[in-house]
């Protein structure tokens, strides 16, 4: 009776480690992320620039396809190394003062599905495989998102969603510091050598001034970066 006993209190411990260690886990690449995923959701209006349009006679077969496909190559470098300037100087600011809030959710929700063409160009088959059947096997409940975890928050002071006055807005006059509007985070998915992974997020600065996203990134020299994001709704 003890040695089950005994055995029981062990495979307890166990579990309860392992879901430890899985949230930590996932409490690192999100605040790998974070910097830049404020900017890829453009969070306070941070836009960056559209891609280059097709002219008006791209249908034209003579149209030179490759030189337009280079303009976009060229577009994508631009747009890479504006993203690197702005994680650098939202990581720069450090310890001043914060000059904005943006409201956070205090619960990581999680996702249903995915919808495997959006992403067929962004994961290896295997990988994104692996992702879907995370997404369909393997989390399902939310978890707390404890805003201490997040080291980085660059010029923002993060604040629960809940504890703010209700039915703010974007530049609502009700708080100290400016307000920006709200972020949502869902519970990150990884393929089966946590090399890849994939979250959903929504920001929203209204009722009715919105957009979410799925946010694909993928680990790099022991660090998680954002490789792409797909817009899944605009309100």
């Amino acid at each position: 009776m003890k040695i089950k006993l005994v055995i029981h209190l062990l495979l307890l411990i166990s579990l309860s480690s392992c879901k430890f260690s899985n949230e930590q886990y996932e409490s690192k690449v999100l605040d790998d992320i974070f910097l830049d995923l404020l900017i890829e959701m453009s969070v306070q209006g941070v836009l960056l620039p559209p891609p280059p349009p097709l002219p008006l006679d791209f249908l034209d077969t003579n149209y030179d396809t490759t030189g337009y496909a280079h303009k976009v190559a060229k577009y994508e470098e631009d747009i890479l190394l504006e993203k690197e300037r702005l994680v650098k100087e939202f990581q720069d600011y450090g310890n001043r003062p914060k000059e904005m809030i943006l409201a956070i959710a205090d619960s990581m929700s999680t996702m249903a599905s995915l919808n495997n063409s959006m992403l067929e160009k962004v994961f290896p088959t295997e990988v994104l495989s692996e992702l879907v059947e995370s997404i369909e096997q393997g989390i399902k409940k939310k978890r707390k998102l404890q805003i201490k975890e997040i080291t980085s928050t660059g010029p923002y002071q993060l604040k629960y969603f809940k504890d703010l006055p209700r039915n703010i807005n974007y530049d609502d006059k009700k708080l100290d510091l400016k307000y920006v509007g709200s972020i949502g985070i869902s519970r990150i998915y990884f393929d089966k050598v946590r090399e890849h992974g994939i979250l959903g997020c929504s920001y929203t600065m209204g009722a009715l001034s919105g957009h979410g996203a799925l946010i694909c990134i993928k680990k790099v020299k022991n660090r998680w970066i954002i490789i792409k994001s797909i817009v899944t709704w605009v309100s």
